[in-house]
């Protein structure tokens, strides 16, 4: 089995080579059940910084030309594309690592272990998961909860939209007392408006006319119409944009429509929520995905923190991995010991017992798989198929009788017929 992946982030691909590649859900959807009958198993992860399409299959694939194929075919003139491509162990340890907020624009975030969460949830959904890419995930999500519960920094940022503010702060921009608008009420948006309103912001939050009786906002935030937007832009110091919307919620030309104008314009979205021009009005300071980088080195505790998490649970799946490929060769071991201990005569003193060979089969397979059980985590299919073999060369079993096991690279051929 083959286990694969190939994406790009904010890392390998600038925002606009990343934006063919924000699927909606629908589009997900179409991905994911279109790849559904060609592989054993596919999760699609889809974030404003990264698009990762991992498989599963009986054979080699490419999944960085099938993520081109989709994305060409609303953004036919994409031509170059600065994919990144795993395999195996290295596939694994890249989403767990993923999931533990190491390659998170803002290290140890805590919303990726949520998307992941949500990633592998629609694959389920849609039953285009399989054991290997299930269990994968389920190690990735439990990697990134253990992160967030045991390791803490409070000099690091959570949230790309603390980063964001923070980055203001750090130019000097004072947000006490000042107006702030957040366009779009989802995790993000909700976090934006806690940060803002801790630093003594009034902060409006914008709702769609659709999802007004539905939407809860955060307490102390004022609810706006998303439709009504720009008249609140046009109040306040500062705006912070982070929709899934696959429009522009500020032009440049409303922008130059209004008189008073924001000190600054943040977008956390992807696709852009704010028109690239708008870089260009004089007096807005424009900031988006590309801004927020966290470096790495300033953090090196940390990371070293995340890396040994991300580790220890990659050996788990590596672990795990192993022992289900030794699982048939166990299978045969337990075949084999059986077929010994039916044909040795410490057996005689029970063998006279109602079903003594039921019995002693049930005893020696529940005694290999407790021992098998307690030597997972570093058993292999090679160590056991060894044993097996081992064990045959060993076995002088009768040539005539009722065959029992039918392995014939082990070439235990039978036990006598009166021990059945």
């Amino acid at each position: 089995m083959y286990l694969q992946m190939a994406g790009l982030d904010y890392h390998t691909a600038s925002m606009e080579q990343r934006e063919p590649f924000s699927f909606s859900k629908e589009q997900q959807e179409t991905i994911l059940k279109a790849l559904k009958d060609s592989v054993q198993g596919v999760v699609l992860l889809n974030t404003c910084n990264r698009t990762e399409l991992y498989l599963s299959s009986d054979v080699p694939c490419q999944p960085s030309q099938w993520l081109l194929q989709f994305a060409k075919e609303t953004h036919s003139s994409i031509e170059s594309v600065p994919f990144y491509e795993k395999s195996g162990i290295a596939a694994a340890r890249h989403i767990i690592e993923v999931a533990c907020g190491l390659h998170s624009q803002v290290l140890h975030e805590e919303q990726i272990v949520t998307q992941v969460q949500q990633a592998v949830g629609q694959a389920r959904q849609l039953q285009t998961t399989d054991a290997i890419l299930d269990t994968l995930f389920r190690t990735a999500v439990s990697a990134g909860k253990y992160a967030l519960t045991h390791i803490s920094d409070a000099e690091i940022p959570v949230s790309l939209a603390e980063k964001a503010i923070q980055t203001m702060e750090q130019q000097g921009f004072s947000l006490s007392n000042k107006t702030g608008l957040v366009i779009g009420n989802g995790n993000m948006g909700q976090l934006a408006a806690q940060q803002l309103m801790k630093r003594d912001c009034t902060v409006y939050i914008t709702l769609r006319a659709h999802h007004n009786s539905s939407s809860i906002v955060p307490f102390g935030a004022i609810p706006v119409p998303y439709e009504k937007r720009m008249q609140y832009v046009a109040q306040s110091d500062l705006v912070i944009s982070a929709t899934r919307s696959p429009h522009y919620t500020i032009t440049a030309e409303q922008l130059q429509s209004i008189d008073k104008k924001p000190s600054y314009l943040v977008d956390l979205a992807l696709p852009r929520d704010i028109e690239l021009t708008c870089k260009e009005i004089p007096s807005v300071h424009c900031l988006d995905l590309d801004d927020f980088s966290d470096a790495a080195e300033q953090h090196q505790n940390m990371q070293a923190a995340l890396q040994e998490v991300a580790e220890k649970y990659t050996a788990d799946f590596q672990a795990w991995q192993q022992y289900r490929a030794a699982i048939p060769h166990i299978a045969v071991l337990k075949e084999l010991v059986v077929a010994n201990l039916l044909r040795s005569t410490t057996m005689d003193a029970v063998r006279t017992q109602p079903d003594a060979d039921k019995v002693i089969q049930a005893a020696a397979e529940r005694t290999i798989d407790l021992i098998m059980g307690n030597m997972r985590e570093w058993i292999t299919s090679e160590q056991v198929e060894h044993c097996c073999q081992k064990i045959a060369s060993h076995s002088r079993l009768p040539q005539k009788g009722v065959t029992i096991c039918n392995r014939s690279e082990y070439e235990l051929e039978a036990v006598p017929a009166d021990w059945q």
